[in-house]
């Protein structure tokens, strides 16, 4: 079975694109702090990278900032890639489900490329809703 949960902080701003058939991709880092110390005492940290898709990909891009505090489950895949170099390979976590950890100072956010600050509740419901007009759910 090929499944894990991280806890850590992104290590830079979500990316959000669009693969050529239209599916909605996110890709972010995650650093995650090892539970032991070595023999110096000093804390190791693994970074690993997340990718998101479809209606996921659309709140991390929006919602995943540099420092985000996140909880991501999902499944580990191996991709391979050609570069200039020749034949690499990547392990990502495939995002199924995120939580946000952080708490905001009386509910707000600021956007990290405007400098406005947002109300975070009320973008995110709107964005909800958005979402759920663009389906037909029976409730």
């Amino acid at each position: 079975m090929n499944k894990s949960l991280l806890i850590g902080y992104a290590t830079r701003n979500a990316t959000l694109t669009e693969t050529s058939s239209g599916v909605k991709v996110s890709r972010f880092n995650i650093a995650v702090n090892r539970n032991y110390t070595d023999s110096n005492g000093e804390r190791k940290t693994d970074f690993f990278p997340v990718v998101a898709f479809r209606s996921l990909a659309e709140i991390v891009g929006r919602y995943v900032h540099k420092g985000s505090r996140i909880c991501v489950s999902g499944s580990f895949e191996c991709r391979k890639y050609e570069d200039s170099d020749g034949v690499k390979a990547v392990i990502e976590l495939i995002a199924q489900d995120v939580e946000f950890l952080d708490k905001r100072k009386d509910d707000e956010q600021t956007d990290a490329e405007s400098g406005q600050v947002k109300n975070s509740k009320q973008d995110f419901q709107s964005f909800v809703d958005e979402l759920a007009d663009s389906y037909d759910i029976p409730f």
